[in-house]
């Protein structure tokens, strides 16, 4: 499973300007030690940037303590990268992801810790989601999976049979 967290940033009034900050973003990507990621860039309105930063969950039940550490690095090291582009190309930058758009906003200098706290929480939820997803579908923890036999299939009536009323029912049998 992955969450997709996307930075969108002000208005920047010099094109030039945001091709310095794409053209930045590879080196301060190795500055974090995220250089593996690969943000998708796109220029929203020509004169404001939307990065979208994917960071991959792996398997849900994950026991190596380093790998589920992992991906809660990476998504508060690319916090950090932005806060780093805030300040040093005047820029700020709207954070969400796709459950919520608005989880915070890096401006500057000012401190991220607060943001950096609602990414690893959206990470961890995204995580316990994941181990309650069987096959693209949600499963309750402690409900019973049951696959479908093939010799089953002549005994048991299917779900559409059950919820059609029989052929002779008549509703209202004083109006015939």
């Amino acid at each position: 499973m992955q969450i997709r967290f996307v930075y969108t940033s002000s208005p920047v009034d010099d094109p030039e300007r945001i091709e310095t900050i794409v053209a930045a973003l590879p080196a301060e990507c190795r500055k974090q030690q995220i250089d593996a990621a690969t943000p998708q860039i796109e220029i929203v309105d020509a004169d404001s940037l939307s990065i979208a930063w994917v960071v991959d969950l792996g398997d849900a039940d994950v026991s190596d303590p380093d790998a589920a550490a992992e991906p809660i690095r990476i998504a508060t090291a690319a916090v950090q990268l932005f806060a780093r582009l805030a300040s040093q190309f005047r820029v700020s930058w709207d954070v969400g992801h796709e459950l919520d758009p608005h989880l915070g906003r890096i401006v500057g200098d000012a401190a991220v810790d607060e943001l950096i706290d609602e990414v690893t929480t959206a990470v961890e939820v995204a995580r316990s989601l994941a181990e309650l997803i069987i096959d693209d579908e949600f499963v309750e923890p402690d409900a019973l999976v049951i696959e479908a036999n093939a010799t089953d299939e002549g005994e048991d009536p299917s779900w559409v049979e059950l919820f059609q009323p029989p052929d002779s029912f008549i509703r209202f049998p004083e109006l015939e």
